[in-house]
């Protein structure tokens, strides 16, 4: 018998207007999008004061929308609004987008709505700019300091993907933020995993696979609780596929208090090739570019998933994200990082900025900006680990299998952090960071190799918890 989280919300939501007034006409919906309310807009809510100030200008017009690229939505009119905690406590907040149903009854529009991914959001914040598929679920999350201000610019424009499918379909609906003040800064899972540990403030020596235990470090969010070394109590029991539970190993709590995942398998004595999605396959056999090192590619034109990235879609759909479950209402839309930044070149060889992490033993939970049309930052339902990640859980250029992302596998499995790019040859040939079957890292040649997947996810900030995290008493979402 599955059980599930019962929602409760300990204060009411807060929101913003985002009014949307649609017209249709030639072979795409158009619409024009225009905010309602003044310019500066200030809802409070007990100590917890939410202001949102908007830019000079409060209408946003996509007046004869049609399907497009990233780079060309990003040139409409923004919409800017600050989200300012001027209370006293510490308060987490879930951005999204709300629909309203009772403008589509009045307009007779139920059965002409988008459907999910074929609307597309461009989301700025702190100088970094996502790009999410629209599937009506959070779209950023994070807890603010008191006093502490995040300042958000959004776009949102058809999918350059979206068919005729959308032909005549409307929207209606506008940005909510929900909120939670309380005096226990770690709500939800988080709380409960870190009264289970007793956390380590010191920095590991990451040259070795040497501490066991809790530990923490600072994300693009906030603080980060990551586990390291051979622990045995990150344990997770959530969803199930064809009948069988599905395991997995929490990676860290995320500075925005979800919780990420990695898969284990269905059981907690699964190793080998059963900790993986079936089946190997190349990152890119399209053939061999530097944009290839990309989550996906071309970005700013026809964006096209990498191997790696359809791999997961595909596995994520038929499983956690199947529409015949309920297990995906539990899973944020994370933040996954494909860091495709700085680096250095020699001779005929450019290496990416992971690499002077590797070598110098400095692994980083932030995401670097960068300003390549292929990889970054991503707000994804379902992708795997990082580089960094794996050196921070106990991963060195050595062998190691006394760590908990160790799986005993006769195969390679791939992270979601590029190396480097060799240019010798008259092709250029794109390296990924892989953990080997002895459980080290090392740069694989992503073309030439046939290597296996661990899908990671990260669950809401807002789901609670029971157990204690071992293998005979795992994690699971409980109703509250």
């Amino acid at each position: 018998m599955k059980k599930f989280l019962k929602k409760e919300y300990v204060m009411p939501v807060l929101a913003i207007v985002l009014a949307i007034a649609v017209v249709t006409g030639v072979s795409y919906a158009i619409f024009q999008v225009t905010t309602t309310g003044t310019k500066n807009n200030v809802i409070n809510a007990g100590t917890l004061q939410l202001t949102f100030d908007e830019s000079s200008s409060n209408e946003i017009s996509l007046t004869d929308a049609v399907p497009l690229t990233d780079a060309t939505g990003m040139q409409g009119t923004p919409y800017t609004f600050t989200i300012t905690n001027t209370g006293t406590l510490d308060a987490q907040y879930r951005l999204m987008i709300e629909e309203n149903d009772e403008l589509y009854a009045s307009h007779g529009d139920e059965d002409r709505i988008f459907p999910n991914g074929t609307l597309r959001i461009g989301l700025t914040k702190n100088g970094t700019t996502t790009y999410v598929n629209y599937e009506r679920s959070s779209l950023d999350s994070g807890v603010l300091k008191p006093q502490e201000s995040i300042t958000y610019t959004a776009r949102i424009w058809i999918n350059y993907d979206a068919g005729n499918e959308v032909q005549g379909n409307h929207f209606h609906g506008h940005f909510t933020v929900e909120a939670i003040q309380t005096n226990d800064i770690f709500p939800g899972a988080a709380q409960t995993i870190l009264a289970n540990n007793t956390v380590k403030t010191e920095t590991p020596d990451f040259s070795t696979s040497n501490g066991t235990g809790l530990y923490q470090a600072e994300d693009d969010d906030g603080t980060s609780y990551y586990f390291r070394g051979n622990v045995t109590n990150n344990w997770v029991k959530f969803a199930s596929d064809f009948d069988e539970w599905l395991y997995w190993r929490i990676i860290r709590i995320n500075g925005d208090r979800t919780i990420r995942l990695l898969y284990n398998g269905t059981t907690t004595t699964t190793t080998g090739s059963g900790t993986v999605i079936d089946g190997d396959y190349y990152m890119s056999s399209s053939g061999m570019q530097e944009k290839y090192m990309g989550y996906t590619y071309d970005r700013s034109s026809d964006e096209t998933d990498s191997g790696l990235k359809q791999k997961i879609d595909a596995w994520y759909a038929d499983t956690v994200g199947s529409v015949n479950t309920d297990y995906d209402q539990y899973v944020a839309t994370g933040k996954f990082c494909n860091d495709t930044s700085g680096g250095t070149t020699s001779g005929n060889v450019k290496s990416y900025a992971s690499v002077t992490r590797m070598n110098n033993h400095t692994p980083s939970l932030k995401c670097p900006q960068t300003t390549e049309d292929y990889g970054g930052s991503y707000l994804l339902k379902a992708g795997t680990f990082t580089l960094d990640e794996a050196i921070m859980a106990g991963a060195t250029s050595a062998a190691n299998s006394n760590y908990y992302m160790y799986n005993g596998l006769n195969y390679g499995t791939w992270t979601m952090t590029p190396g480097k790019v060799d240019s010798s040859s008259s092709t250029k040939i794109p390296y990924y960071w892989q953990q080997q079957p002895n459980g080290s890292i090392s740069n694989v040649n992503s073309y030439a190799s046939s290597i296996w997947v661990r899908p990671v996810i990260n669950l809401r900030a807002d789901v609670q918890l029971t157990g204690t995290g071992t293998a005979s008493d795992p994690y699971e979402i409980v109703e509250s």
